[in-house]
């Protein structure tokens, strides 16, 4: 992954990264045992996860 998704992942206090692909979009997020980051939210054609 990304040093910069791991980064923001380490700013919300959620130490594990996933990927989700529910055609047509991709969701990259963040969690831990009791909590959920949504960090992006992208359709599947854009292909890199950049911050605002």
């Amino acid at each position: 992954m990304a040093a910069r998704a791991k980064g923001l992942a380490a700013v919300h206090g959620v130490p594990e990264l996933r990927e989700l692909v529910v055609k047509p979009c991709v969701l990259l997020y963040a969690h831990s045992a009791d909590r959920v980051v949504l960090l992006a939210l992208k359709h599947e054609r854009q292909l890199v996860f950049d911050r605002p």
